[in-house]
């Protein structure tokens, strides 16, 4: 287990850089599936709203993706503060090595909102990637509220996987 910043030192505690208005995180931990006694890393991120940020922390989260999981099975999820349209979106997935399991599941739709804002807006800055190491099952966006009472600003992804068979 472990994190790391997203800055130009992510060893350094409360680091930010790019103009970023918070110090922001990457949070990981490797997990054994019980029943398959496979292993995975999941990570959970929350990048900067600014946009000068946005990219550079993409590069560095993808480097230390690069450096510790490579050909490894990891998750990942965050509030990216990046449409899918972004350079922060397409570095993470244009290698084909993580893939946007709600783009798998909703391939018609493949950016559907998930930050509303308290119904205000509708922007899928919000993604759960998968390695390739994992099937995408199902995938759908909770947009539970009552009224104009909302549980967050965002809406969450559910995101149903599987281990893909390997060929030996």
């Amino acid at each position: 287990k472990g994190c790391f910043w997203l800055s130009e030192t992510p060893n350094i505690v409360g680091s930010k850089s790019w103009g970023a208005t918070f110090p922001r995180t990457g949070t990981w931990v490797e997990l054994t599936h019980i029943e398959s006694g496979k292993s995975f890393f999941f990570l959970n991120t929350h990048f900067d709203y600014e946009p000068s940020a946005i990219g550079e922390s993409a590069r560095v989260l993808k480097e230390w993706i690069l450096q510790n999981t490579i050909n490894r099975p990891i998750l990942i999820t965050g509030d990216f503060n990046a449409d899918k349209d972004l350079s922060a979106y397409q570095l993470l997935t244009r290698d084909g090595f993580l893939w946007d399991a709600y783009q798998l599941a909703h391939p018609s739709d493949p950016a559907a909102g998930t930050f509303h804002g308290y119904g205000q807006a509708n922007d899928p800055i919000d993604w759960v990637l998968a390695s390739n190491h994992f099937e995408v099952i199902a995938a759908e966006i909770d947009r539970y509220h009552e009224g104009n009472l909302y549980p967050s600003d965002h809406y969450p992804i559910i995101a149903t996987l599987q281990w893909k068979e390997r060929k030996t």
